[in-house]
């Protein structure tokens, strides 16, 4: 075979590319022999596309949407006629460059669509097939949090309510929720202050906290009789950061003072993408015999950390500072890590591509900073399984 090696490589640290700055990369192939062919060319590629299904009876309705932010073809060999030519033998290497916009939204896999963007180099060969090769890379759209100061303020939750025993009232249950603030970066832990008072009959059974992401897509029907307008379709996922029993006896007040890691997730909104959003609540749950007590609050996960705490002298925090021991990186510097998604890999490969190596399995990274916190607990969030449904 003449073709011994035909690859990409994405020469950006960590294969990431923040928006309005430029991908470098390289394709490396290796002959054997002499090969004829018109060229080699890459296409860099950024596509948002959403796609699900709704099934009734006999009938299926299909939704889709799909939106292109990049769309690029660097040529790397050809000749000046555009006719055919002998690459020669031996191991060659072609760089390209090019800037990804300022308005192209985050990398983002999901369950009912995607943000993907992805090189695709080819050489073009004269009555057989083309080969070609494919590489995804990562692209983020930069959340700065100090520019969206409310979420680096205080938050306080309170909620009271009767609790309902089999047959009758029971007394109340007081729940508070307190929050330092309400942006964070993945790596953060989000530092939790929970005060439970047992005014009732009952025992408190257990107390959780659960983070959420809330993705919405859009999507458009493919029915001949259909309105045109978008329809809108919502897939949650959840990450456990506290689930414990807590025994408050009558008339006594309990309290849970501890931290768990925000793992590495696609910063909300999805800003620039008009088919997919992200968002992220904080969701409280206290049960107390047959009744539940709940609250919940949206938080932001941005790529860029608060670079000083906002404070508010009307709320006394109990939490410790949330200050890290080394200040977060300034605004042109690269975090000290990038992390995989946490949701893991995935088959980026579509139907229809034939003669095309390159990775199957493929996940985003995200800026991930490490924070180091003194004197509280800190737990790890875990991710519980999803119940995949058809629609």
């Amino acid at each position: 075979m003449k073709l011994e090696q035909f690859q990409i490589q994405i020469s950006n640290p960590c294969e990431v590319v923040t928006t309005g700055q430029q991908l470098n990369g390289m394709v490396t192939i290796n002959l054997t022999k002499p090969m004829k062919m018109k060229g080699i060319h890459v296409n860099v590629e950024g596509k948002a596309k959403t796609f699900w299904e709704i099934h009734g009876g006999k009938n299926t309705t299909k939704y889709r949407a799909s939106e292109t932010y990049l769309n690029h073809v660097v040529t790397l060999v050809q000749t000046e006629t555009g006719d055919q030519l002998k690459h020669p033998a031996g191991n060659h290497v072609y760089h390209f460059s090019l800037y990804i916009p300022a308005n192209a939204p985050s990398s983002f896999e999901g369950r009912r669509g995607h943000v993907r963007y992805v090189c695709k180099a080819t050489i073009e060969r004269p009555w057989k097939f083309d080969q070609h090769v494919r590489k995804a890379f990562t692209v983020i759209h930069d959340l700065d949090l100090n520019l969206l100061s409310s979420y680096g303020v205080p938050v306080v939750l309170s909620k009271e309510e009767n609790i309902e025993n089999w047959c009758c009232s029971a007394g109340t249950l007081g729940v508070t929720l307190s929050l330092k603030k309400t942006g964070f970066v993945p790596g953060e832990p989000i530092l939790y202050d929970i005060t439970v008072e047992n005014k009732s009959n009952s025992n408190i059974n257990k107390v959780q906290l659960e983070l959420r992401q809330v993705v919405q897509y859009t999507g458009f029907c493919n029915h001949i009789f259909s309105s045109g307008s978008p329809k809108y379709h919502t897939k949650e996922e959840k990450f456990s950061l506290l689930n414990e029993s807590l025994r408050v006896p009558n008339n006594e007040t309990g309290r849970i003072n501890r931290g768990s890691i925000l793992p590495s997730l696609p910063p909300s909104y999805l800003e620039g993408c008009g088919i997919i959003s992200t968002s992220y609540f904080i969701v409280l749950a206290v049960r107390c015999g047959r009744s539940l007590v709940q609250m919940e609050k949206e938080i932001l996960v941005g790529t860029i950390p608060f670079i000083r705490q906002h404070q508010s002298p009307r709320y006394q925090s109990s939490l410790p500072s949330m200050e890290p021991t080394a200040p977060p990186p300034p605004y042109d510097a690269a975090p000290p890590s990038y992390e995989e998604c946490v949701f893991g890999r995935i088959d980026i490969f579509e139907e229809g591509e034939t003669n095309t190596v390159g990775e199957h399995d493929w996940a985003p990274a995200y800026p991930n900073y490490n924070w180091q916190i003194q004197n509280v607990e800190i737990l790890t969030a875990v991710l519980q399984p999803p119940a995949y449904t058809e629609n």
